[in-house]
């Protein structure tokens, strides 16, 4: 991007290494994506994002207008085929223009520091490399009709570069610590983790579990094992016709740990469609005659569902 012809800000993306593919939610409008929006490019470099892809000039390549007066501004763009496009435009600043209010409400979040937050009910630090941009910390606690409270930390439109550990103290002491799950949502998205019990005296009834997005938090004692249900296959059927078994696998907080298939005590290889399915096409493994299969399904609180099918092939 030039300024009055002088070159003022640009980037230029090559062997970009796996490690570094995270650093494009600083290099996009973050917000306005995640909210359903297109891609928009930062023309500059955020102060958290190490990424040495930018080359600016002193004003990082803002630019920066006096009452009444315009810049010509030019922005090109190259693909990897070195394919060009221009675009040229003029900016003006209205006398009368008024600088928007700040919004200073909340606890002031910096990059390239660490961020602490904790109360009776929460508590959660940021490492140093976390954000690429300062913001104002929300909070609020939603005490539900039905369930633990949730609590409010921000929203997801913050990007995070590295996970945080949050920890979350239940007030009943007497559940089992083995059963509790950390539920993130917002909006219609939703992600479950293990919470781990924290092991110190003076930390007894809190809870800890990694998450790389803010949001909506809340504590879940899960006691309810997965449902294993077969499609088109039953106990005791005579398979030759078919190709393949599938079964649907689903449970309450949606994550499955793990699947374990046993075709006559060996282990047997079934795919997972993404979703809740997971399938078998019959090869050399199951030969004719008759088999027991015994499928185990195993959630994040290890809660555990087995079911054993005898059939014939």
């Amino acid at each position: 991007m030039s300024v009055d012809n002088v070159p003022v800000s640009g980037f230029q993306l090559n062997q970009i290494s796996y490690d570094e593919t995270r650093y494009l939610n600083a290099h996009i409008d973050y917000k306005t994506k995640i909210n359903g929006g297109p891609y928009l490019q930062h023309l500059s470099r955020l102060p958290g994002n190490p990424a040495q892809h930018y080359k600016t000039d002193a004003s990082n390549g803002v630019v920066s207008l006096e009452p009444g007066q315009s810049k010509i501004i030019k922005i090109e763009v190259w693909d990897a085929n070195n394919n060009k496009s221009e675009l040229i435009f003029t900016i003006t600043r209205s006398n009368a223009i008024k600088n928007p209010q700040a919004t200073t409400a909340g606890i002031l979040f910096k990059p390239n520091e660490i961020n602490i937050f904790e109360n009776e009910a929460v508590k959660f630090y940021m490492p140093e490399n976390a954000l690429y941009d300062s913001f104002y910390f929300k909070y609020s606690k939603i005490n539900p009709s039905v369930g633990k409270p949730i609590y409010q930390l921000h929203n997801h439109s913050v990007p995070l570069q590295t996970a945080f550990t949050l920890k979350i103290k239940d007030g009943i002491l007497f559940l089992p610590t083995d059963k509790m799950i950390m539920k993130r949502f917002w909006g219609d998205k939703e992600e479950y983790k293990k919470a781990v019990a924290a092991t110190e005296e003076a930390e007894q009834g809190w809870y800890k579990a990694g998450f790389k997005q803010l949001g909506n938090f809340q504590l879940i004692a899960d006691n309810e094992p997965p449902e294993i249900t077969p499609i088109g296959f039953k106990d005791g059927m005579n398979a030759a016709k078919l190709n393949r078994i599938i079964f649907r696998v689903k449970d309450n907080t949606e994550e499955i740990a793990s699947f374990t298939a046993l075709l006559d005590g060996n282990w047997l290889r079934f795919t997972n469609d993404k979703a809740k399915l997971f399938i078998y096409n019959f090869d050399e493994y199951c030969p004719p005659g008759k088999h027991e299969l015994k499928i185990t399904a195993e959630d994040l609180a290890g809660n555990k569902t087995e079911k054993t099918y005898l059939f014939t092939r």
